[in-house]
């Protein structure tokens, strides 16, 4: 398992996870790996807790749980491991051991000797030791497990891109500034690629950004597409397809078929027919149009807070179910009214 590692917290607004791999009080970028066996039984509900949450109250009714040792990073100490850990009936552990080319504890004596600049031997005695770590708090804590994650790499690339990733007069859409909005620099204000570069990601993670140049030569572990509709006002929006447009079709392929894993983050102010996106994606965000910051999207896709939007409309499943309310016998929507993932 691995994760793209904070090094700062700041809270903006809390868009929606619409559709997720996980249930996650912290989420997880990318998923567990795949085991000779299952180690968990197909059908069962488990919470990813590998960032502390040490305020939240226990999820309802889960079949196990992964809790994180670390505090977020390699060599520290979650303050509230025994209570996370009594929360599941069957809990395995998390730690937190990415590169860190800065770290205080990089050692290169131990347990392999290093030569000068091979990094690959540091990682592995960094992961080695912090692994280590981990385990003496863990047994300090009285927590113990069968299985143990492990983040493992000397590095995360994180590849950004979609029309909407640097643009701040999408991102705000429609009557904001003028009437019907527009494209760029219309406000002050922070893009979320802008957001993402000033998060503070772990060394470890190194960010390449592709904008609406999705076609090419690149991969990377975890691809962030930010896509959605140009900004309109009143009748210029009306549309009888509620599609993406072609470009955002192509741009999600593109990042998604080059990543390992790969979240959609949609900006529009109304239900769109993503089926095919969703499908794409290991995770879809609905954002919503209308702020300037950035930093809002950020704070929850790297766990510094939890998703908690609710959808106060029903999603449709494809365009012809419109109108599609709750209280008008709408069957088979895509998102019913109120559908919303809340990790804790």
């Amino acid at each position: 398992m691995k994760q793209l590692n904070r090094r700062t917290k700041k809270s903006r607004w809390a868009p929606l996870l619409i559709a997720a791999v996980v249930a996650g009080l912290a989420w997880a970028l990318l998923p567990a790996v795949a085991l000779a066996s299952p180690l968990y039984a197909t059908g069962t509900t488990g919470f990813d807790v590998s960032w502390p949450n040490c305020s939240a109250s226990a999820p309802r009714n889960p079949n196990f749980g992964i809790v994180g040792v670390s505090d977020g990073a390699g060599y520290s100490q979650n303050p509230c491991l025994a209570q996370e850990a009594a929360w599941f009936p069957s809990v395995n552990l998390y730690v937190n051991t990415g590169w860190n080319d800065q770290s205080v504890y990089l050692n290169p004596n131990s347990p392999r000797v290093c030569a000068a600049g091979d990094h690959n031997c540091l990682a592995y005695n960094y992961g080695y030791n912090a692994g280590l770590y981990a385990l003496s708090y863990a047994n300090s804590q009285n927590v113990h497990a069968s299985a143990w994650w492990f983040d493992v790499e000397t590095a995360n690339t994180l590849v950004v891109g979609g029309d909407h990733a640097d643009n701040l007069g999408y991102q705000l859409g429609g009557w904001s500034i003028s009437w019907q909005g527009g494209s760029g620099a219309t406000t002050t204000g922070t893009t979320l690629w802008q957001a993402i570069q000033q998060a503070g990601l772990s060394s470890s993670v190194k960010l390449k950004f592709v904008g609406t140049q999705t076609k090419g030569h690149y991969s990377g572990d975890v691809g962030i597409v930010a896509i959605g509709e140009q900004p309109y006002a009143e009748g210029n929006g009306d549309t009888n397809t509620l599609a993406l447009s072609s470009a955002n079709a192509a741009q999600v392929s593109d990042i998604c078929s080059r990543v390992t894993k790969c979240i959609v983050v949609l900006m529009s102010g109304r239900p769109m027919i993503i089926n095919t996106q969703l499908n794409q994606s290991a995770a879809f965000v609905e954002s919503r149009i209308g702020s300037t910051e950035g930093a809002g999207i950020t704070d929850v896709l790297f766990g510094d807070y939890g998703f908690t939007g609710k959808l106060t409309f029903t999603w449709p499943n494809s365009v012809s179910q419109e109108p599609c309310n709750s209280n008008n016998g709408c069957t088979g929507a895509l998102f019913p009214y109120g559908y919303g993932i809340t990790p804790y």
